[in-house]
C-alpha cells in the first residue's frame, strides 16, 4: 500500500512538472515548452497588458522588469481580461501563449479562449524558474479578416490559496500556409476521325473483279458482231 502512494505521488509530481494538468471542466490542456517553439519567427506578437479591455474584471497588473504581465482576481463573478487583435487575412492561426514564470511552489493555472470558440487549460507550478518565459502551444483558430479577442479566464481549480492565477506575458499568432490547390485532371481528347479513309483492301477486290466482269462482257458482244 505504502508503495502503491509513493508512486502516485511520484506521478503526480511529475507531471506538475511538466506543467501538464487536467481541467476539472474537461478543457483541453496546452503544451508547455521552456524554449521557444520553431514556426512562430513571423509571428505577430500583442503584449497583454497593452491591450487589455478595461472592462475585463479584476484585472492585476505586475511589471517586473522585462516582465510585464497581467493576471486575475477573484474577486468578482466570472474574472475575466479581454484582450483585443486583428487579422488581415481569412485563414487558420496558431496561437503561442507566453506566461511569465515566477519561483513559486504554489500552482498557477487559467483558461484561454478566441473570440467565443473552445477553452483551453494552461497549468504550471512554475518549480524553481525564477522570471523566465514558458511558451505554451496547440491552440488554433478559423479567422475571418477583421477584429478578434484574446480572453482569459480562471480555472476552476483556482482557489487563490493552493491554486492562484498565471501571469499572462504576450500571445503570438500565425497564419497557417494555405493547403496547395489541385489542378483539374484533364482528360484526353479524342482525335476527329477522317471521312474520307480509303476503301479497304475488301473494297477494292470487289471493284476489280465488277471491272474484270465488265471487260470480259465486252469481249464477248465484240467478238459476237465480228461472227455475224
Amino acid at each position: 500500500m505504502k508503495r502503491t502512494i509513493a508512486f502516485l505521488m511520484a506521478a503526480l509530481f511529475a507531471l506538475s512538472v511538466c506543467g501538464i494538468y487536467a481541467s476539472a471542466a474537461g478543457e483541453k490542456a496546452l503544451t508547455m515548452s521552456l524554449e521557444k517553439p520553431a514556426g512562430y519567427e513571423s509571428a505577430t506578437s500583442v503584449e497583454c497588458e497593452n491591450f487589455v479591455d478595461a472592462a475585463g474584471n479584476y484585472t492585476g497588473h505586475q511589471d517586473q522588469g522585462p516582465y510585464d504581465y497581467v493576471y486575475l482576481k477573484k474577486e468578482a463573478d466570472n474574472p475575466h481580461a479581454t484582450i483585443k487583435f486583428s487579422v488581415t487575412e481569412d485563414g487558420t492561426y496558431d496561437f503561442l501563449v507566453e506566461i511569465m514564470a515566477y519561483t513559486t511552489a504554489i500552482p498557477r493555472t487559467g483558461l484561454v479562449q478566441i473570440d467565443s470558440g473552445e477553452k483551453f487549460y494552461i497549468g504550471s507550478t512554475h518549480g524553481d524558474r525564477n522570471l523566465i518565459t514558458e511558451y505554451y502551444t496547440g491552440m488554433s483558430a478559423e479567422l475571418k479578416a477583421g477584429d478578434h479577442t484574446f480572453t482569459i479566464y480562471l480555472a476552476d481549480d483556482f482557489d487563490n490559496t493552493t491554486v492562484k492565477s498565471l501571469f499572462f506575458d504576450k500571445f503570438n499568432f500565425v497564419k497557417k500556409a494555405d493547403a496547395p490547390k489541385e489542378e483539374p485532371i484533364e482528360e484526353p481528347k479524342e482525335e476527329p476521325k477522317d471521312d474520307t479513309t480509303a476503301p479497304s483492301t475488301g473494297d477494292n477486290t470487289v471493284v476489280f473483279a465488277l471491272t474484270g466482269i465488265a471487260a470480259l462482257i465486252s469481249v464477248v458482244v465484240i467478238t459476237k458482231k465480228k461472227a455475224k
